[in-house]
C-alpha cells in the first residue's frame, strides 16, 4: 500500500519538473490579443449627428405661416410654439 507521503511526494516533484513557461508565453499572447481585439473593436464605429440648421425664430416664422394658410389650427399653433420656445 502507498501512504499518502509518497503521493504528496511525487506530485510536488513532479510538479517541480513541469516547465510552464511555453504555457505562460501562450497567456501572455493571447492576453495581448484579447487587449489589442477590444481596443480595436470601438475604432470603426461611427456616430451621426445631426445638426439643427433652422433657429427657433425660423421655425416660430415657418409655424406662424402654417397657421395663416390654414395648414394647422389655432390650437396646434399654440402646442407647438409652447414646445419650440420651451427647447433649449
Amino acid at each position: 500500500m502507498v501512504s499518502y507521503r509518497k503521493v504528496i511526494s511525487a506530485i510536488l516533484q513532479s510538479t517541480r519538473t513541469l516547465d510552464l513557461r511555453p504555457m505562460m508565453r501562450i497567456i501572455k499572447w493571447m492576453s495581448l490579443f484579447l487587449v489589442l481585439a477590444i481596443l480595436l473593436a470601438g475604432c470603426g464605429t461611427r456616430v451621426n449627428q445631426s445638426v439643427q440648421s433652422t433657429t427657433k425664430g425660423q421655425e416660430l416664422q415657418d409655424l406662424e405661416a402654417a397657421r395663416q394658410q390654414g395648414v394647422i389650427s389655432e390650437k396646434e399653433f399654440k402646442k407647438q410654439k409652447r414646445k419650440i420656445l420651451k427647447r433649449r
